[in-house]
């Protein structure tokens, strides 16, 4: 923030002068004459954030104080005599930060709802309670969340789902042969409210897990966006566009288990499209702008043997594989990322080339999501 002043006209100080309010005003005046005019004037500025309620506000770089009436380190000016004083203060908006990575230390068994993460590494915003497990978003945005787990070398079925304020998101489960073991990691990506509440619980099995999140756009104040499910959805919004980068980020799911070859892959289920640059209905994202992306798509292995093979695909060329099989009666969950230049209108797909891909209408196992990380090229603003 800033904050500047003049006095642009004084009241002599040996006149009397009565309440002026027209052109037409009389001036009572003593016979004394008036003293010259006071010079008073400031300009100063706080060089740091300022998170939440403060009153008043510190200045302390204060550069220009003619006359000695500001304060920068209390914030308060002081008429120095009576006069008519213009003032400008002005602030900037900015992105809120918010990052946490969190671990849970020692071996889960069996049901633990929510998961506490004791071994918190990152926690900027303060948004995170590891003792408790609770994630609470501390402004409206889109936030996207990674949790990830090491099963135990036993053959059990091991559970574990996200949950929004206590609703299941995503449900994240493997089941492997006796002395096997394997690693999961599961993503989800929303635009939660103030105060919504993010936790992780295992239902059953045994696991080391971890969890990080960060929020990757927020809302600014001043726009309103209705839920975005298409790029036929309508967009609400209060005020003009709003200025700065162009905010991409899409998450999406198949509700439905994948039998066989299907390429693209649709992603009916959009939870998030800001840009508007994901198709659920045919599965392509197309770069709206030259700029660096990152992507994530994840798949639920069936439990029959089956040799799972996905592509991550740009412009119908392969550009990632991703991989599984295990014996029959088993399942495994497997996400793989792609990050790459792009540029404008540059299309995006995955794809199922052979194998069985389970999943339900609540589990959201079978995803794709993607972000614009850096934009390489000027064009206009999106309304997020």
């Amino acid at each position: 923030m800033e904050l500047k002043a003049a006095l642009v006209v004084i009241f002599p100080l040996m006149c009397h002068i009565t309440p002026i309010l027209s052109n037409d005003d009389e001036v009572e005046q003593s016979s004394a004459p008036c003293p010259g005019p006071r010079a008073v004037h400031f300009y100063a500025a706080n060089p740091s954030p300022i998170d939440g309620h403060m009153d008043p506000i510190p200045f302390p770089d204060v550069t220009v104080n003619v006359g000695f009436a500001f304060s920068g380190a209390s914030g308060i000016f002081t008429a120095p005599v009576n006069g008519i004083y213009r003032f400008f203060f002005s602030t900037q908006s900015g992105p809120r930060a918010v990052h946490f990575y969190a671990a849970h230390p020692s071996e889960i068994d069996g049901y633990v709802d929510p998961i506490h993460y004791t071994d918190v590494t990152l926690n900027v915003g303060f948004a995170f309670s590891g003792a408790s497990g609770i994630f609470t978003a501390p402004v409206n945005g889109i936030y996207q969340f990674f949790f990830s787990f090491q099963s135990a070398r036993s053959n059990v079925k091991n559970n574990w789902r996200l949950k929004v304020n206590g609703v299941s998101k995503v449900l994240c489960h493997s089941q492997v042969n006796e002395g096997d073991t394997v690693g999961n990691m599961c993503t989800y990506m929303a635009a939660l409210a103030q105060n919504d509440r993010v936790t992780v619980s295992q239902e059953r099995g045994q696991a080391n897990m971890e969890l990080k999140a960060a929020l990757v756009v927020i809302f600014p104040l001043m726009c309103h966006i209705t839920p975005i499910l298409s790029n036929d959805d309508e967009v609400e919004q209060s005020c003009a566009p709003c200025p700065g980068p162009r905010a991409v980020h899409f998450y999406a799911a198949n509700p439905s288990p994948i039998d066989g070859h299907m390429d693209p892959i649709p992603f009916p289920d959009v939870t998030v499209n800001v840009g508007f640059a994901f198709s659920g209905a045919s599965g392509i994202f197309t770069a709206p702008v030259n700029g660096i992306y990152r992507f994530f798509f994840s798949t639920q292995s069936g439990r029959n043997n089956m040799n799972n093979l996905w592509y991550l695909k740009v412009n119908g060329v392969s550009k990632v594989a991703c991989l599984s099989q295990v014996s029959q009666g088993n399942t495994v969950g497997s996400m793989c990322t792609y990050m790459s230049e792009l540029a404008q209108n540059d299309k995006v797909t995955v794809s199922q080339m052979s194998g069985y891909a389970w999943n339900d209408d609540t589990s959201r196992s079978i995803t794709f999501s993607g972000s614009l990380l850096l934009q390489k090229s000027n064009c206009p603003c999106t309304a997020i």
